[in-house]
């Protein structure tokens, strides 16, 4: 998935619908929202991959917490562990979230975007060296890029930035590092 996914919490959010709002990239929560992992609770082993994706969002200690006392919890702890990138009023959420979405839409690059999302996820068990030299060939990438070019335009313009959208070949969005590195005229680097 090349864009970034944004969850908007309110209410509670337990089981299959934590592990969703996990695997999103930012998560924003209404204040008052509870979460909860309850497997132990239950008498059950944590479900759906969360004992691998919830100590990779709030640590180790944090995730053996949750997942071992099953407790619950309000959206205020939730941004303290780093569940949750906000908290707002359940009023002001979807506005929230939703201007969080326009504010990227308009102003990041969906490359620029979908290459960072791999680089973070993609490198997260990667050796410092490896990834360091992963960053390297996407910086080369795009350092001589049309969306280069117009993100520097747009902040000496100060304007808003007119980035293309991503490709319909998945081929374009995934980052050099993982396929050869090609320019605008598709020549092999």
């Amino acid at each position: 998935m090349p864009k970034p996914l944004i969850a908007a919490v309110n209410g509670a959010c337990a089981g299959i619908g934590l592990v969703q709002a996990l695997i999103c990239d930012v998560r924003f929560a209404a204040r008052g929202a509870r979460f909860t992992t309850a497997f132990t609770r239950r008498g059950l082993a944590g479900e759906y991959n969360l004992p691998y994706v919830l100590p990779r969002v709030v640590g180790l200690e944090n995730a053996l917490d949750l997942l071992l006392s099953g407790r619950v919890f309000d959206a205020d702890e939730a941004k303290q562990l780093g569940l949750v990138s906000r908290v707002v009023e359940p009023e002001d959420l979807l506005d929230a979230a939703r201007a969080y979405a326009r504010d990227i839409a308009r102003n990041c690059s969906p490359r620029a975007m979908a290459v960072v999302r791999h680089q973070v996820y993609g490198d997260l068990d990667r050796p410092f060296t490896e990834a360091l030299a992963r960053s390297y060939s996407a910086m080369e990438f795009f350092a001589g890029s049309p969306d280069f070019r117009e993100g520097v335009a747009s902040f000496v313009e100060k304007r808003e930035p007119k980035f293309e959208g991503l490709p319909r070949t998945s081929t374009r969005t995934r980052p050099p590092a993982t396929r050869s590195c090609r320019t605008d005229r598709g020549e092999g680097r």
